[in-house]
């Protein structure tokens, strides 16, 4: 049972998060439970990022699991902020806490997570970019739409659950189809029971895959009358979609931080919406709107372009006209206008013409419907074998 004054307990009671459960926090280095198998950046040499000391694939020693080692060099305060975030999180397509521990002398701490085995998207993206390199014209190859929505729809899901606290299956706030006007007003009725959580940084970089099951499909085709059948049945075999999973909350701000209003530049300047420096839940729908553009284009850059000559790069992708133009992308063929139409409101200069996200995953469920009935979705749609990890 947890101690009712303890700091984790009066943590969780000032954001919102489940009490009565104490954090898997250590205040000992624990490492020693886990053997390291590698790097994971595929070179030999620890992945490191602005917030991260070295990315590796462990094994945890008592039960042979495997889980990602995320370690990290930041201030204690930060630290303990984003590990206690991460524990009380509980989503399918929201990277899963296993385990962590922080130590005051020397200061350091690793969180201990799931392991993705496919890859992330910025994988992907490589991987199509040197597929075509060696192809020329038509024989270059494209992302299936089925795909785009997959990732749409799984990704609407988890900001769903960060926005307003919905789970995939929990009843939409307001009757849907309504008039949007009235969004605002059913936000404000879940923030006093959930803590808006506001990511600040999905890009292709940040979002893992897992390896879908593999299925049976039945196909029945016609036969020779003159062998005596009419039709025969054919089984073949295909691997679903991945798991599509959100992760690295480093920069990820909470309603009741003292800097949830902070107009900090943070995060990956190709990746700002057009807002910046303001911070809200529906920057994060414009960064999701620029990752379904940064699949179709294979570009795992970001949306904003690269500057022109003599301009800095932080100065430019805070700029109007850095974001000219990218809530009128044109999707090329042969990608639907339902795809176009839903980069257009996500990725609106506007920030108040974007949807919130439990009304962006039903227009999401109406588009892969109608794309679905248009023949452009297939159940046995998936990725190349080459494409992901």
């Amino acid at each position: 049972m947890s101690d009712p004054n303890s700091w984790s307990t009066r943590y969780n009671k000032a954001y919102g998060l489940p009490t009565g459960r104490s954090p898997q926090i250590r205040q000992v280095n624990n490492e020693q439970e886990y053997e390291r198998m590698k790097t994971l950046d595929g070179a030999g040499v620890a992945q490191k990022g602005g917030l991260n000391d070295g990315i590796y694939l462990v094994k945890r020693r008592d039960d042979g699991t495997d889980c990602v080692q995320k370690k990290i060099s930041l201030d204690s305060k930060m630290l303990q902020r984003e590990v206690h975030l991460l524990h009380h999180l509980r989503h399918p397509h929201i990277i899963e806490f296993i385990d962590a521990f922080i130590t005051e002398r020397p200061q350091s701490c690793s969180l201990f997570m799931e392991y993705c085995d496919a890859g992330s998207l910025d994988d992907v993206i490589q991987s199509y970019a040197r597929h075509n390199r060696e192809l020329r014209g038509p024989n270059q190859r494209r992302m299936p739409e089925g795909f785009m929505w997959h990732v749409f729809d799984q990704m609407a899901s988890a900001l769903q659950y960060l926005h307003h606290g919905l789970k995939p299956y929990d009843p939409c706030p307001i009757p849907y189809p309504s008039d949007p006007a009235n969004d605002d007003q059913a936000t404000s009725r879940l923030s006093k029971n959930w803590p808006v959580i506001v990511h600040r940084d999905i890009k292709p970089a940040n979002i893992f895959l897992e390896k879908g099951r593999l299925k049976k499909s039945l196909t029945t085709r016609p036969r020779r009358r003159t062998l005596g059948l009419t039709s025969t049945t054919e089984t073949s075999v295909y691997r679903e979609y991945p798991r599509i999973v959100l992760a690295d909350f480093g920069l990820s701000y909470m309603k009741g931080d003292r800097d949830f209003k902070n107009r900090s530049l943070a995060g990956t300047p190709t990746w700002w919406p057009p807002e910046i420096p303001s911070q809200s839940a529906l920057g994060d729908i414009w960064q999701l709107g620029g990752l379904i553009w940064s699949l179709i284009r294979l570009d795992r850059r970001g949306p904003v372009p690269t500057p022109p000559s003599g301009r800095r790069l932080d100065v430019w992708c805070a700029s109007k006209e850095a974001h000219r133009g990218l809530d009128r992308v044109k999707v090329p063929p042969p990608y639907s206008e339902d795809l176009q139409l839903m980069l257009h409101m996500c990725m609106a200069n506007d920030q108040r013409a974007r949807p919130y996200a439990f009304r962006l995953i039903r227009m999401v469920e109406e588009g892969k419907s109608r794309a679905r009935s248009m023949g452009l979705l297939s159940e046995t749609q998936t990725l190349p074998r080459w494409a992901t990890k």
